[in-house]
């Protein structure tokens, strides 16, 4: 019973983070498209599943699932009242010709890789022996992981992942490597709508389809999607930065720069690599400043933003 339950809260907390992604994803028409939606309201989900579960660690709260889902669910009311007032469109338009074959390909490719995440445990490398335990180790001890002198190194990794992993050992009543995995594997799959936007902006729907398909072709996409590593979900985090960015540069919006940061934050928030690209989407802003396509105050709310979602987290470990 505790484990339909776990996957039920995750069903209805992805459910409830799609007003809020529509807010961010909708265009100067009130538009939104629905894969891109998706593959926001995927990052939302669990990036606030992730920051409620750091901060009653921080403030000493044992994580309780109920207690969990009550904070998160709370949060996301504003954006469903937000939504139900300003009513943006969610827009689908089935695609045609060749790209109906691309389209289907892309869905069997999604539908593989998530149930081949389904059926089996961590077994690969860093997922079996880093993410795994420290997930088993959070929710045993119904808290963070105290860091206390030496070897702490794996123990100082960005949590995102590993809390969404516990998050789901907690609600499950055991070790459920199979829906823990299921999470890094949607996070993995919500590339694919994601890598979708940049390609239809720099040269149509045709290219953004090219793209998304020359992603899923990759054997190592589809290799990693299914390890439970923390890679892709932090690609996931750095192309929808990509995407916001360049809506940013179009229309000067304040919710893109919003959705910028935030999805800066929590590629921070997924792995340390993520930081080799900030000075990059630093130059992109600076040069957006200078170009005049932005003002200092969308600057200012994107760093707010990114800094909101990973500091808390990078300053507790370190």
């Amino acid at each position: 019973m505790e484990t339909l339950l776990a996957y039920l809260s995750l069903g209805v907390l992805l459910l409830f983070a799609i007003p809020s992604a529509l807010l961010l994803c909708r265009d100067a028409q009130n538009r939104a498209p629905f894969g891109f939606v998706l593959a926001v309201a995927a990052a939302l989900m669990t990036g606030g599943l992730s920051l409620v579960m750091l901060w009653m660690g921080l403030l000493g709260i044992s994580f309780a699932p109920a207690a969990i889902l009550i904070v998160l669910l709370g949060l996301m009311l504003p954006g469903i009242y937000l939504c139900w007032r300003q009513r943006p469109e969610l827009i689908w338009a089935w695609p045609r010709g060749g790209q109906l074959f691309v389209f289907g390909l892309l869905v069997a490719i999604a539908a593989v890789i998530l149930i081949d995440a389904a059926l089996w445990p961590f077994f690969r490398d860093d997922a079996a022996a880093i993410y795994q335990p420290q997930a088993a180790q959070i929710a045993g001890l119904g808290g963070l992981i105290p860091l206390q002198g030496q070897n702490t190194l794996y123990e100082a990794y960005p949590m995102l992942i590993q809390l969404n992993y516990s998050f789901v050992y907690l609600a499950s009543g055991w070790e459920n490597d199979y829906l823990a995995k299921l999470i890094s594997a949607i996070l993995a799959v919500a590339c694919l709508p994601a890598v979708f936007q940049p390609g239809k902006r720099i040269g149509g729907e045709s290219a953004g389809w090219t793209a998304a398909l020359l992603l899923g072709l990759m054997p190592t996409f589809g290799s990693w999607a299914t390890a439970g590593y923390t890679d892709l979900p932090m690609a996931l985090f750095l192309t929808l930065a990509v995407v916001f960015g360049i809506r940013l540069w179009d229309s000067a919006r304040k919710t893109d720069a919003l959705a910028f940061g935030i999805a800066l934050g929590l590629a921070a928030w997924t792995k340390n690599n993520a930081l080799i690209a900030m000075p990059a989407f630093g130059l992109w802003l600076l040069l957006a400043l200078w170009r005049r396509r932005i003002n200092w105050l969308h600057i200012v709310i994107a760093a707010i933003a990114a800094l909101l979602i990973a500091a808390p987290g990078t300053c507790a470990i370190y």
